[in-house]
């Protein structure tokens, strides 16, 4: 079971996202807000629901909100790209692309997850993050190459990650980047908090194939902060709400997300230039 979390006024109804088989909840009958099983607010258009979710009719099927915003996101093999609005595609280009980005105004925290797309196939070959909140920018990047992840501070010096300790990688006075957990070499979780948030605002979980591949998760903690979010991974229209019923063929929706590529250098985009040099090779 799950505890939902309200305040004020029981909810009247309770729903799964037809898709996404998330949690949702409606306080009173026939009108919003629609609010998540942790009691917080979701903003959705009533005209991008195909049903009602405030109408309880027993019988009816449930509603699907391609403006209900899932908290995992994946990239996975060559690669197959499920975002948070639902959308599952393969990417048929190679190259650097904007993967997500977070952006606040107060206080100011910006992140940036780049990822790079190298092969026959497109396979994800190297990410880097990218945190601007502070004076100096500070990154953190992997390659297939060696599976290994390097940080860089403001003292511009690349140093290799060894610790397989819970740890804070990066830190500045607005975010830090927390490396979580006791995990293997090939698997790492790293969270993403503002300074004076107890929880993460998003968790990435980074699991390298060395000499080949990189898989990632990517999990929102809170639906609050989803309309902070933009990139690849945020999701687009035309690839929203694959065929999710038993009698439904699976369709391949293929993309270029040139809306995303990005033409500077990995090294300018704040990478090291041997993970440039192994990824143009």
């Amino acid at each position: 079971g799950t505890v939902l979390g309200f305040s004020g006024p029981r909810p009247q109804l309770v729903f799964r996202d037809g898709s996404t088989r998330d949690l949702y909840q409606v306080r009173t009958l026939g009108s919003g807000p629609v609010f998540d099983a942790s009691g917080d607010p979701v903003t959705v258009s009533q005209s991008n629901l195909l049903l009602d979710p405030t109408k309880g009719t027993p019988g009816r099927p449930n509603p699907v909100g391609s403006n209900f915003l899932t908290r995992d996101s994946v990239v996975i093999g060559d690669p197959h790209i499920h975002t948070m609005d639902g959308g599952q595609y393969t990417l048929l280009r190679e190259g650097s692309f904007l993967l997500w980005r977070f952006g606040l105004p107060q206080p100011h925290v910006e992140w940036q997850i780049f990822a790079h797309y190298a092969g026959r196939q497109s396979f994800t070959k190297g990410l880097l993050l990218v945190d601007t909140s502070g004076s100096e920018p500070s990154s953190m990047e992997i390659t297939s190459e060696h599976c290994e992840w390097q940080t860089q501070s403001s003292s511009k010096k690349w140093s290799p990650v060894n610790s397989e300790a819970p740890e804070v990688l990066l830190s500045n006075p607005s975010s830090r980047m927390k490396l979580v957990g006791n995990q293997r070499k090939d698997v790492k979780k790293i969270q993403l908090f503002i300074a004076d948030e107890k929880d993460p605002v998003a968790t990435l979980k980074v699991m390298c194939r060395q000499g080949h591949h990189i898989n990632l998760k990517l999990h929102m903690e809170n639906q609050k902060w989803a309309s902070f979010v933009s990139g690849e991974l945020k999701g687009q229209k035309g690839q929203k709400q694959m065929p999710t019923g038993k009698t439904s063929m699976l369709q391949l929706v293929t993309s270029e997300d040139k809306d995303f590529e990005v033409k500077k250098t990995w090294a300018q985009l704040g990478g090291s230039s041997r993970a440039q040099q192994y990824l143009q090779s």
